[in-house]
């Protein structure tokens, strides 16, 4: 037999935590777990604690556990820390006369405890000696867990003594080396709060803008790019007030650019949004002529974020300026990319579809914004004569697009066609067969699969269909598909394949 026992605080493990994964994992294998929630102590549990800790029957020892069981609630952390005060204070002692423990027990029951176990744990700490609560300090502001050589660079080296700060930290329980990680970690949050409580209020903001500068100026281009760069902007972020030189200013935008960035690219959309909202801020009226760059680079992903997160309104206000100041239409075309898709999503589809004919306009391409028979018969006829004849091999022969207006032109005929489907559908062929047709004079891009597809939706659904021609096209735009890897409109042509166009071909049996 083997039996393993484990513990881990419930609000720390969540569904798709590892250790969730595996403990359903071996319960699949038919493996028993029990779960033990453990909550606060029993009298009677106080009681055998305090026995065993002073070697003392339960009976000598039922007085004292009273009080430290009503006064502490039965927290163990709590119990633990207030029978260590107890003994610094002198109110629990050994008697050498007697040879056991003792305790005064009328000073004990008079002895004011706090109700909050941060509170009294950062009394307890704040009793510590003076290196030692700064390196607690310290180390509360560099997040859950940490490595040494951050702390190293949060630190000056007269501060406090790294091998004394460390032991002295794990023989109190304060932290505990995770060998796994490598990494120093907070035996709790509470623990962490309590060495963060110890920070005055008034001073918490600049304290925390010197440890983010410390880290900022110590760490090489490299460290700068991984997780690192987090703990050096959250910290900087909050003291940003009390930065008074641009140059300053400027250095953190830009460290918030970088930060949204590497949310975004780990979809944590609203971490990305605080951090690129919070570089913006930082920028002064001058930034359009000193920092050009800094500016469109943060408005651009901050249009990203605010997308991404539903804030369409105040996505709608930061855009007014870029769009402004903007020194040429190429740097504005990431800003109405995002602005449209907000659009469509907001259902200001009047507002979304001229926002879409103006674009495509300064990029050469003219859209009608009505449509009348005459317009459609003429476009539906020069849309058949151009593709007549054109196998599969054709389109697969194509060359990749290149041209820089047309695959702007592309994604945003892409936007008014997802806008047309659902708002003006009579609109929607037209913007295909301006699709199809920029692909076949300029070349292939992600969106022309998606565009051959929904051209043979089109043609299975006249009045006339043309099963074969749609089923071609079908199978063309998913092979085009995958000649450019283009994942991420595999879903949106398979839906327009398998349910528009294939159905008039193959069984409903053979479809997968």
């Amino acid at each position: 037999y083997f039996l393993l026992l484990g513990t881990y605080r419930e609000n720390e493990v969540i569904q798709t935590h590892p250790l969730s994964s595996k403990l359903n994992e071996l319960r699949a294998q038919g493996i028993q777990v029990h779960t033990i929630k453990v909550g606060q102590l029993e009298l009677e549990n106080v009681n055998s604690l305090v026995s065993d800790a002073l070697y003392l029957p339960p009976s000598l020892c039922r007085s004292l556990s009273s009080l430290v069981h009503s006064k502490t609630g039965g927290i163990i952390l709590f119990v633990l820390q207030f029978l260590t005060s107890l003994n610094e204070e002198g109110l629990l002692w050994f008697n050498m006369t007697e040879g056991r423990w003792d305790f005064d027990l009328g000073r004990i029951r008079v002895k004011e405890i706090s109700e909050n176990v941060v509170e009294h744990m950062t009394f307890q700490m704040a009793r510590l000696p003076r290196k030692m609560r700064f390196g607690l300090m310290l180390a509360s502001f560099l997040g859950s867990n940490f490595d040494r050589k951050v702390l190293e660079k949060a630190k000056n080296e007269e501060e406090f003594d790294f091998n004394s700060f460390f032991s002295s930290s794990i023989e109190a329980g304060f932290l505990h080396y995770d060998e796994f990680s490598k990494r120093f970690v907070w035996a709790n949050d509470q623990i962490q709060q309590a060495a963060y409580e110890l920070v005055p209020r008034a001073k918490r903001d600049s304290f925390h803008l010197l440890i983010g500068s410390r880290l900022f100026l110590r760490s090489s281009p490299v460290e700068l790019k991984s997780n690192l760069l987090f703990c050096i902007v959250d910290n900087m972020n909050r003291g940003v007030h009390l930065m008074n030189e641009a140059r300053q200013k400027y250095d953190l935008a830009s460290l918030n650019l970088d930060a949204g960035n590497k949310s975004i690219a780990a979809s944590a959309f609203h971490s990305a949004e605080r951090y690129l909202m919070t570089g913006i801020s930082l920028l002064g009226n001058e930034c359009w002529e000193t920092k050009y760059n800094l500016a469109m680079k943060l408005n651009d992903a901050a249009s990203e974020a605010l997308f991404v997160t539903g804030n369409f309104q105040r996505l709608s206000e930061i855009t007014e300026e870029p769009l402004e100041k903007a020194k040429c239409f190429e740097d504005k075309l990431n800003i109405y990319h995002n602005l449209v898709r907000s659009l469509i999503a907001w259902g200001k589809h009047d507002e979304c579809f001229s926002m879409c004919v103006n674009v495509l306009s300064q990029l050469g391409e003219t859209l009608p914004t009505a449509i009348t028979e005459e317009i459609y018969n003429e476009e539906a006829r020069s849309m058949k004569k151009l593709m007549r004849g054109k196998q599969q091999q054709h389109l697969l022969s194509l060359p990749n697009m290149s041209n820089f207006n047309k695959l702007a032109a592309m994604q945003f005929l892409n936007h008014a066609l997802t806008l047309t489907y659902i708002w003006k559908p009579k609109l929607s062929p037209l913007i295909v067969f301006r699709m199809v047709k920029l692909t076949m004079r300029y070349g292939v891009c992600n969106l022309s699969s998606f565009a051959f597809g929904v051209y043979g939706a089109w043609l299975v659904s006249i009045p006339r269909p043309d099963f074969a021609g749609g089923y071609r096209m079908g199978r063309a735009a998913a092979e085009v598909m995958k000649r450019l890897g283009a994942t991420e409109i595999t879903s949106r042509l398979y839906v327009v394949i398998y349910t528009f166009i294939n159905i008039w071909k193959d069984p409903l049996q053979g479809e997968h």
